[in-house]
């Protein structure tokens, strides 16, 4: 499986993050899309706020967005390096199986319960230095796809944790000790 972002729809502050990606699967086999769990690590900069998942339209008329199990997760101190939660898209109810080369296309939008302004310049899953202003959906490898059960990463790239990222400090001491060979 890779996924695609449409990127190019994305504000780096918005009071609703519009998250449209579609899956597609690469293999030459066909993938039941009940196995895997899509993430989109961010940071939470309201926390005592409550996010809410709007799924607009989950691909092709093949599914219901019902099927789509949208959540939001705090990551527990030490957090991930520009993460401290993430959203997860859960396929596990639907009964879609993709052939080679299909793809499942989701749309979906994300605010707080108060609509406070979200700063996305921050989050690990927009951060990309070969990011060129591209328009459509461009393959993106910091949304990971993993395996339902095993958590296993089949795509994309996840965030370090912030200890692995951390510089160790290194301090020094001399002292001098003069012998005296007067003695």
């Amino acid at each position: 499986l890779k996924l695609y972002l449409n990127r190019d729809i994305i504000s780096d502050e918005t009071n609703m993050l519009n998250l449209n990606f579609k899956l597609e699967n690469s293999s030459d086999k066909t993938i039941p899309l009940k196995d895997y769990i899509v993430r989109y690590y961010y940071v939470d900069e309201s926390p005592e706020a409550d996010e809410i998942i709007n799924l607009y339209y989950c691909g092709n008329n093949w599914i219901s967005c019902g099927l789509v199990k949208a959540t939001c997760h705090k990551i527990p101190a030490p957090c991930k390096n520009q993460a401290n939660a993430y959203l997860e898209f859960d396929f596990s109810n639907t009964p879609i199986y993709l052939n080679s080369n299909d793809c499942l296309q989701i749309k979906s939008g994300v605010h707080t319960s108060a609509w406070h302004t979200m700063n996305t310049s921050n989050d690990f899953s927009l951060t990309n230095n070969n990011y060129n202003g591209e328009e459509g959906y461009i393959l993106w490898a910091k949304m990971p796809v993993y395996e339902k059960e095993s958590k296993k990463l089949v795509w994309g790239t996840e965030p370090k944790d912030t200890v692995e990222n951390a510089t160790p400090e290194l301090t020094i001491s001399c002292i001098a000790n003069t012998i005296d060979d007067s003695a």
